[in-house]
């Protein structure tokens, strides 16, 4: 019959072995924690590079959009306002993204998510449709032929030469 003593029982040292223990492991503690430091010190150093990188990116697109907007000043002034009011809400954005700390933006997202999570996923949504029709439009080969959508009352007849081409799985044999 196996008899179970406690731990401490079964493990114990004499103490001067006990205080080699504690030393040890207050060494390896602090080991640790210093390793621990130098991680998050880089990993804020490079947030707050890709943050810098991000607010400049977007500077630059307000750019692009102000001088798309002067060929309409003088032919859609309205039109031209408008492009110009998108350009300084992303001046706006990227200001307020350079200038903030890290974290103060990240407790600003956390609280958007918290207020308005169908706003968010939506959003989320339409971005991740948005980037899947500009992958699919960027790696689409011109040369290979598109299936024609389903027919409906106003969808045109099909050309003189049909589909016949055109398998079930909507490609060519």
């Amino acid at each position: 019959m196996t008899v179970h003593r406690p731990i401490d029982e079964t493990f114990s040292a004499d103490p001067q072995t006990e205080r080699r223990a504690d030393a040890f492991s207050e060494r390896v503690g602090a080991g640790t924690g210093g390793l621990i430091d130098e991680a998050k010190t880089m990993a804020i150093g490079l947030a707050e590079r890709e943050k810098r990188r991000l607010a400049d990116n977007i500077a630059l697109r307000a750019r692009a959009i102000r001088q798309a907007a002067q060929p309409f000043r003088v032919t859609d002034p309205v039109l031209a306002e408008g492009i110009e009011s998108v350009a300084e809400t992303l001046d706006a954005t990227a200001d307020h993204i350079g200038l903030e700390d890290m974290d103060d933006l990240v407790e600003e997202v956390s609280d958007v998510v918290r207020r308005q999570p169908v706003l968010v996923i939506g959003a989320a949504a339409l971005l991740g449709l948005a980037a899947g029709r500009f992958l699919r439009a960027a790696f689409d080969d011109p040369e290979t032929p598109r299936r024609p959508a389903k027919a409906s009352a106003t969808t045109p007849p099909p050309p003189p030469g049909g589909y016949a081409d055109w398998d079930d799985e909507g490609t060519l044999p």
